[in-house]
């Protein structure tokens, strides 16, 4: 996951070690609701 104003390379760091990128909107409480929605950090 990542944030609107992370680095346009985060993405492409995710993608090339396997992972789907996420984009949120800033704020932790949006970051931490939308990785409870997408069920993110466990792994697959």
């Amino acid at each position: 996951m990542h944030n609107l104003i992370s680095s346009r390379a985060v993405p492409e760091v995710i993608r090339r070690h396997g992972g789907v990128p996420i984009r949120t909107q800033v704020g932790h409480s949006i970051i931490k609701a939308v990785m409870a929605k997408e069920n993110a950090g466990v792994r697959r």
